[in-house]
């Protein structure tokens, strides 16, 4: 037998250990992880040269589409995570119409322009988007996304509309007939509203988070994790800040409650001071930054297997659409992320000895294929699942601009940083789409991956 493409001289990563192997792909497949002695003769050889081979990286949460046109942002930020090191992006429909009638028309804008496959979730914002829960479930959607903040004008600011709590609940009870996964937005936005008046004549990134305080965070966590209790739910949650949200939600595990943390790579690394950043209001973002104990307790939080999955909440408005007048008060929250979330875990956690390797597969890749569905086709280097990988120098040195990255989002938080570890290959399904820092793939071979919970 000849295969299409052996991978060798490689160290292959997985969430439990690492080891000396290579690996055969088929098609869009891979078919074999062997020693290198045993593989069958390859069309193609790719030298690892020594370095790692990591299961493609799985951006569990990203907003593409939110401030420009779809298909603007498929092609610009799929790029972008390719060059990182993702192989798949999980993005949110953010759709007021009926989300069965407008999925073909998602669908094609995938194949046409993503160099990633993308996984979408749902956001459920009306009762309209209740009513077709169960229809989506069947188009391959089972993860979904509540507000608890966003409700009032913070909300239609943005386009999006916040849940009530009875809203929450009766969400949470049909997905659990549907085996879905709700994912929810933990930040409660009636203190919000209460404290935004004391510090408006304030303009500096510290005032965000007093605005935004801990206790928001850690109320909502608290209570979606009660009512999912309640209900027998699982519970997702999505981008925590806070460092108490470890214990919160062991307390919840502790009872036997599926519930799951995410977090991103700026509340491991950066705090409400900016003091790392060269323009410290454009971190503006909800929730926001914290302390450097909050930072602490969550890299803890990962070494303790409390913190499932790592993502980024990327979303891409320009330099200029995001400062406007330079009021953080009327800045835009958000930022990009994708294609610094690989070399800053690398970077930050495996080469200051935080996180190992494997921790990184796992928070990068294997949990969030299992918990969404997309276990074993993602997240695993095994026979039969799909040939997404991406190949790390841990010793490559770089340092961060707006041009490498190749995000419609002409700036980074990071732009100067020198980050040590980066991704030097990323595969998807068998095609290579980056080489040493460059797409190298002739067109967009990005697919709709549907989801599965069992």
């Amino acid at each position: 037998m000849i295969v299409d493409k052996i991978i060798k001289n490689g160290q292959i990563v997985t969430s439990q250990n690492i080891f000396e192997a290579g690996i055969a792909i088929q098609g869009k497949k891979i078919a074999m992880v062997a020693k290198e002695a045993i593989l069958p003769e390859a069309k193609e050889i790719i030298d690892a040269q020594g370095n790692y081979i990591l299961p493609g990286c799985i951006e569990c949460h990203s907003h593409l589409g939110l401030f420009n046109p779809w298909e603007k942002e498929l092609e610009s930020e799929t790029r972008s995570a390719a060059i990182g090191g993702i192989t798949t992006v999980m993005s949110t429909l953010l759709e007021k119409d009926p989300l069965p009638d407008r999925f073909p028309y998602y669908q094609d804008l995938v194949k046409k322009y993503a160099y990633t496959d993308i996984v979408f979730y749902g956001m459920v914002m009306t009762e309209k988007h209740l009513e077709e829960l169960e229809e989506s479930v069947k188009l391959g959607i089972t993860s979904f996304k509540f507000l608890m903040a966003y409700k009032g004008e913070e909300g239609r600011a943005l386009g999006v509309e916040g849940s009530d709590l009875g809203f929450l609940y009766r969400g949470l009870e049909k997905l659990k007939k549907l085996k879905g996964l709700p994912m929810v937005h933990a930040e409660n936005i009636d203190i919000i509203y209460a404290l935004n008046s004391r510090y408006k004549q304030r303009n500096d990134l510290a005032l965000w988070s007093d605005t935004r305080p801990h206790l928001c965070e850690e109320i909502d966590i608290y209570t979606a994790c009660r009512m999912a209790e309640e209900i027998s739910s699982p519970l997702y949650i999505v981008h925590t800040s806070v460092g108490r949200a470890i214990d919160i939600v062991a307390e919840f595990r502790n009872r036997g409650n599926k519930v799951y943390l995410e977090t991103c790579p700026h509340y491991l690394i950066l705090d409400y001071t900016g003091e790392r950043l060269k323009e410290p209001l454009m971190a503006k973002v909800n929730p926001p930054l914290r302390t450097k104990k909050d930072q602490d307790l969550l890299w803890q939080g990962i070494q303790r297997d409390l913190v499932n999955c790592v993502g980024t909440d990327h979303c891409s408005p320009s330099y200029e659409a995001k400062r406007v007048d330079g009021n953080i008060w009327n800045m835009l929250p958000g930022f990009p992320g994708m294609a610094t979330m690989l070399p800053l875990m690398l970077s930050e956690g495996v080469n200051k000895n935080r996180i190992t390797l494997e921790k990184v597969a796992e928070l990068c890749s294997y949990n969030t294929a299992r918990i969404h569905g997309l276990y074993p086709r993602k997240g695993a280097i095994i026979p039969g699942a799909d040939a997404d990988l991406v190949i790390v120098d841990l010793d490559k040195k770089m340092t961060v601009t707006p041009e490498i990255l190749q995000s419609g989002a002409n700036f980074s938080l990071y732009d100067g940083w020198e980050l040590k570890g980066w991704p030097v290959l990323t595969m998807v399904r068998g095609n290579v789409v980056m080489k040493e820092g460059k797409i190298v793939s002739d067109s967009p071979q990005g697919c709709h991956i549907p989801t599965r919970r069992v």
